[in-house]
């Protein structure tokens, strides 16, 4: 209130902040979910080594969807969160393009659509 009543339009629109936790709240989603049994055969099938399901120590936007939206999800993509929200976070480009097709395959095996005969990055295209 005080900050607003310095400004001539904030006393006339005093901004309001509505606080409802949740920063970082753990969220889970069951492992026999349509997305965790489609996240694990694209991580296997593409060879990327992330075959195993396990927990992380660290907060996500993941929880609003899951948590809120009573939405299952996974956290699946490219990079090392060793590396990220830092200075010179980055991917290679290898890593973004290849991250790309595992996300697309993603989409297209927890939707049940077809998919082309191969995704896998190292197919040429």
């Amino acid at each position: 209130a005080a900050f607003c009543a310095r400004d001539a339009f904030l006393r006339g629109h005093p901004a309001r902040v509505e606080w409802w936790g949740g920063q970082f709240a753990p969220c889970e989603t069951p492992e026999d979910a349509p997305i965790v049994r489609a996240a694990l055969s694209v991580a296997r099938d593409l060879d990327l080594g992330g075959d195993e399901l396990i927990g992380v120590p660290y907060g996500s936007d993941l929880r609003h969807l899951v948590n809120a939206g009573s939405t299952p999800g996974v956290l699946f993509g490219p990079g090392d969160v060793a590396g990220a929200h830092r200075p010179n976070e980055s991917i290679t480009v290898r890593e973004l393009v290849d991250g790309a097709w595992a996300v697309a395959l993603l989409v297209l095996r927890f939707l049940g659509c077809c998919q082309p005969p191969d995704l896998s990055p190292t197919s040429s295209r």
